[in-house]
């Protein structure tokens, strides 16, 4: 049997009022088994310097899942990624 790379929608836009928050409806890596419920809101918010992104990743679910042990690494890894974002932003490729 052959496999083809596939790319999973994990996640679905879930409001966007405007440009200044977006909200999407996922829950990822690991918490995706856990049949737990996630929403990740990013708030722009202009500044003197350019622009603030105010992240928030909410997840609830059963707690015997322990969604607790979770925190560090999750907020780590969104931390990793919203900032390899603004690096690149502030940064374009020519």
């Amino acid at each position: 049997m052959k496999l083809w790379p596939v790319a999973l929608l994990t996640g679905a836009l879930c409001s966007s009022l405007s440009l200044a928050e977006v909200r999407q409806s996922a829950a990822d890596g690991p918490l995706q088994e856990m049949a737990v419920t996630g929403v990740l809101t990013v708030a722009l918010q202009p500044t003197d310097s350019g622009t603030l992104a105010v992240v928030t990743y909410r997840i609830s679910g059963d707690a015997s899942h322990g969604l607790d042990q979770f925190v560090t690494i999750v907020d780590r890894v969104i931390g990793q990624q919203f900032g390899s974002l603004a690096t690149f932003v502030a940064n374009p490729v020519p």
